[in-house]
């Protein structure tokens, strides 16, 4: 049996397994045995420099293309924020799936621009009449993904099946199988709100997230935070970036991301989940 945690220093999730914890008892007496303390020394004939000294008191990170990636594959967001009162983890999920695919900085600050902006402000600047499914819309979903579409040039595809994905394990099974962005909102049994995440190559992007976590059936079951419990998605859409976008992340041969395969008409299984 294993369990999500979020470590209060790095902020990062992992997946605890029951039989590695240890009990530990605050009010025990019994003092613990101590060894002494194990200093790291160079034999005789060993050198270091004081790079590789770095290497070893520091943990390793490959930054490509400005993104960083942690040893064990997880990503670092951009854009963070663990308590987000202000409820922005649909475009912070966004925000940092724009900085995955090497947006730019004067793009990455448009988009936070006109996500936060009022209605009047981005018919002004879009030059387009916002839809009045946008201006009805209780929450940033529909804003989001207009932007997109007029902005940056995405196409989104209709919304989710949501009665197919009122359970754990049927949702898992369509974000594995789905090799494009696919934007969802869930609901718990323990949270008053909805929460709002990316996922993508097999990976959570989650604004209220220091880093990216692997998509598994323990994360996605506590996806609105520690001590909460999947209850359905509510809301969702696929999303495909144009191929310059694409094209700054895989090769040339590289870049459909399943979405041929979702326009194909031969009773598609990935087109079976969107109306």
């Amino acid at each position: 049996m294993s369990v999500l945690v979020k470590w209060d220093t790095s902020l990062k999730k992992d997946v605890v397994f029951l039989s590695d914890c240890k009990k530990f008892d605050v009010d025990e007496k019994t003092q613990r045995k101590r060894k002494a303390t194990d200093f790291f020394a160079l034999g005789a004939n060993d050198s270091i420099n004081a790079t590789e000294a770095n290497e070893i008191l520091t943990c390793a990170t490959t930054t490509v293309n400005d993104i960083t990636t942690c040893p064990d594959g997880q990503v670092t967001n951009m854009f963070h924020n663990d308590i987000n009162n202000s409820k922005q983890c649909a475009q912070g999920a966004i925000a940092n799936l724009l900085s995955m695919l090497q947006c730019s900085e004067v793009d990455l600050n448009l988009f936070w621009k006109f996500v936060n902006a009022d209605h009047e402000f981005l018919e002004k600047e879009l030059h387009q009449q916002v839809p009045k499914k946008v201006k009805k819309s209780r929450d940033t979903i529909e804003k989001s993904l207009w932007i997109l579409r007029m902005q940056f040039k995405f196409v989104t595809t209709k919304k989710l099946k949501l009665d197919r994905l009122t359970s754990i394990k049927p949702t898992l099974k369509m974000l594995q199988q789905i090799k494009f962005p696919v934007l969802i909102a869930v609901s718990s049994k323990q949270s008053s709100y909805d929460h709002v995440v990316v996922v993508w190559n097999s990976m959570v992007i989650d604004y209220e997230s220091m880093y990216t976590y692997a998509l598994s059936e323990e994360t996605l079951r506590q996806v609105c935070g520690p001590n909460t419990t999947f209850e359905k998605v509510t809301s969702g859409y696929g999303l495909f970036p144009p191929n310059n976008l694409r094209l700054q992340v895989n090769r040339e041969n590289d870049i459909d991301w399943g979405i041929t395969e979702f326009y194909k008409r031969d009773g598609s299984s990935i087109r079976g989940y969107f109306n």
